[in-house]
């Protein structure tokens, strides 16, 4: 737990986001684009509580 408590309080980037409105996370989102053959084209790292749109 407290390795946990220094986590939280070292990262000031990190912010709660949703995964469903059911379902909560601490951290990072990580979005790609992919071809349909999935290779990844790019790719964006955001806080939590970003949303992307699809393009």
């Amino acid at each position: 737990m407290n390795l946990l408590k220094e986590t939280v309080a070292e990262d000031q980037d990190a912010k709660v986001g949703h995964k469903t409105a059911d379902t909560s996370f601490f951290g990072y989102k990580t979005h790609i684009a992919m071809t349909e053959e999935r290779i990844i084209t790019a790719a964006t790292v955001t806080t939590g509580e970003k949303m992307m749109e699809n393009n």
